[in-house]
């Protein structure tokens, strides 16, 4: 991982420029999981950064999926009440993304942004700004990774609120589906790109050019949405307790308690793998 990076009064890297980063990709894709987490990295990093999402501002502005007319979801032909109120959504993020820009350097559009009309209109508009555009398509083909991010995430929604879980996750298909008729992958050339398929399995890249855009490639070819648990374990006890600099050996309590460690470490990694069906004792594990 790399270090922060030097900080200005500004809080901008004058040699970057401004990056906007457009998401793509269908509902339940790992879209909010992506973007949230490369906006942690680039705050880290020092970069002012946020995410701009158009589900929360939706929400916010218009209230639960539930108060919504039923072709809002949908992508296709329009009610006139439809189409003002997803224009009246998508104004209030574009102006909140240049508000944004006043002080800040990234955002990351939290958006499908599924069709390529409308992503290169609002592309287009930033560019002839000077801000660096960013594709950013997050592509799925695993059934699992899906379900499990529908159920963990999108029916625990304001959307969803007082649904059965069953019905909720039909409901949401159905969602998918009426975008899937519509859904225009990124295979344009005209802007940078990033298209990463099943959150880090395969990543495809295309005109990336300098030092911040390079990090975002480097965090985002590392990101996965696995459940895992991490354990932070301090050192045992030494000869010379009193001084951190000293590199002396473990005491015999310090031995025992190393032991220990290593004890449980491996009773915890053959408990998974015989959870997977895999044996502890297979020397290609080793």
């Amino acid at each position: 991982m790399v270090a922060p990076l030097y900080t200005t009064a500004s809080g901008l890297l004058f040699h970057a420029g401004k990056i906007l980063v457009i998401t793509v990709g269908l509902p339940a894709r790992g879209k909010t999981h992506i973007s949230r987490a490369l906006e942690r990295y680039l705050r880290w990093m020092g970069v002012k950064t946020t995410v701009i999402s158009l589900g929360d501002y939706r929400r916010k502005t218009l209230g639960s999926g539930q108060q919504l007319p039923p072709d809002y979801f949908t992508l296709g032909e329009k009610s006139p009440e439809t189409i003002a109120l997803r224009k009246k959504v998508s104004d209030g993020c574009e102006k909140m993304i240049w508000d944004f820009f006043e002080t800040g350097q990234v955002v990351i559009y939290d958006a499908n942004n599924g069709t390529r009309e409308a992503r290169h209109t609002l592309a287009e508009r930033f560019d002839k700004a000077g801000i660096h555009v960013i594709m950013l398509e997050s592509l799925c083909d695993n059934k699992e990774i899906i379900e499990a991010n529908i159920r963990s995430v999108k029916i625990s929604s304001p959307d969803y609120r007082g649904w059965n879980p069953d019905e909720a996750v039909k409901d949401y298909y159905k969602r998918i589906e009426d975008h899937e008729k519509y859904y225009e992958p990124v295979e344009e050339n005209t802007w940078p790109s990033i298209r990463i398929l099943n959150v880090g399995e395969k990543i495809m890249v295309y005109k990336i050019k300098g030092y911040l855009q390079s990090r975002i490639v480097f965090f985002l070819m590392n990101i996965h949405n696995r459940f895992r648990t991490i354990y932070f374990a301090r050192s045992g006890q030494s000869l010379i307790e009193h001084s951190y600099k000293a590199d002396s050996d473990l005491s015999p309590a310090g031995w025992e308690y190393a032991e220990k460690l290593k004890e449980f470490v491996l009773e915890r990694r053959a408990k998974s793998l015989e959870q997977k069906g895999l044996s502890p004792h297979d020397r290609k594990l080793v």
